[in-house]
């Protein structure tokens, strides 16, 4: 994969713990310049730098709401902390 890929559950049963938030996150700070979708699988950069996409079992339910970003997971993500990884790996390129 040439830039980043971010994998987010996206499942109503964690719509409680922020998963549609942070998913509305990923679209604007990336800026990925899309009209948010509650069911959109997958967006990309213009650029190709991130794309984020919803998939419906990451297998770690107790550390939700969690991501992965190229396979790495990141437990007990917040708008917070996705801004700042967000961040972080926009700096590295």
């Amino acid at each position: 994969w040439p830039g980043y890929l971010f994998a987010a559950m996206l499942v109503p049963a964690l719509w409680f713990g922020g998963a549609e938030a942070l998913w509305a996150l990923f679209i604007v700070v990336i800026g990925a310049g899309f009209t948010v979708r509650v069911f959109s699988r997958k967006v990309t950069t213009d650029d190709l730098l991130f794309t984020v996409e919803t998939v419906s079992c990451l297998g770690a339910c107790g550390l939700a709401p969690v991501i992965t970003v190229n396979e790495k997971v990141h437990p007990a993500m917040t708008p917070d902390k996705a801004s700042e990884l967000i961040k972080q790996l926009k700096e590295e390129n």
